[in-house]
Order: C-alpha cells, then sequence, then structure tokens
C-alpha cells in the first residue's frame, strides 16, 4: 500500500470534478471503431468455461477406490429431464444430450432466464 499526499490548492480544481454525480452527467464518450475492433478481438479469444452436468452420485471412498472399466453408476437424473449446461458458473441453457457426427453433444432447448433481483 501507498499513500500519496498532493496539496490541496493542487486538487481544488478537480474535487467538483470527482463526484459520481459529476461522471453521471458528462456524456459518454463514443469509442472510435480500431478501438472498438480492438476490444471485439480480445472478447472473441477470451476462454470460457461451458459444462454440462449429466447427473450426480454418492460413493463412499471404498466403493470409488474399486471402480473399473464396465462398471456402472446410477445418476441422480432421469434421461427425460433435461440437462443444465453452466456457462462460466451460472446456469446459462437446458439442453438436451445426444450426438453430432461422431462426438457426444448437447442440444439447446431453452434459455434460462435470469431474474433481475439476483444481479
Amino acid at each position: 500500500m501507498i499513500n500519496v499526499c498532493l496539496p490541496y490548492v493542487v486538487l481544488e480544481e478537480l474535487l467538483p470534478k470527482l463526484s459520481a454525480h459529476y461522471w453521471m452527467q458528462s456524456p459518454n464518450k463514443e469509442r472510435n471503431e480500431r478501438e472498438e475492433g480492438n476490444l471485439k478481438r480480445s472478447v472473441h479469444k477470451a476462454d470460457l468455461l461451458i459444462q454440462t452436468i449429466l447427473g450426480t452420485s454418492t460413493l463412499t471412498v471404498e466403493e470409488l477406490m474399486y471402480l473399473k472399466a464396465g462398471d456402472v453408476l446410477e445418476l441422480g437424473q432421469s434421461v427425460h429431464d433435461p440437462l443444465v449446461t453452466n456457462v462460466g458458473e451460472k446456469p446459462k441453457y437446458y439442453v438436451q444430450p445426444g450426438r453430432k457426427k461422431q462426438r457426444i453433444a448437447v442440444q439447446v432447448r431453452e434459455e434460462i432466464k435470469e431474474d433481475v433481483d439476483d444481479e
């Protein structure tokens, strides 16, 4: 941490401009096209965690130790219920599991609406 001391005389003209009221009243700066392009490129390159939980199960440590290929775990999820896909850590979509070509995939069925009160 660092403390910086400046004489009041130096800050006197700036103090009125430091209030929240001043910032809310001043017109918004418009971005130029180059600045906007740079921002878009940065956002497009950002990594984003997306995960779909197929279900959950509870095992003892002993059961976990003896798991082997071919064992079946019962998940607390009906095959008829949609799954939830999280974007970041927030639930975002109801999805249906399936395949696309030779890959496991999910199909988005519905967007989960955010409650305005939660923000």
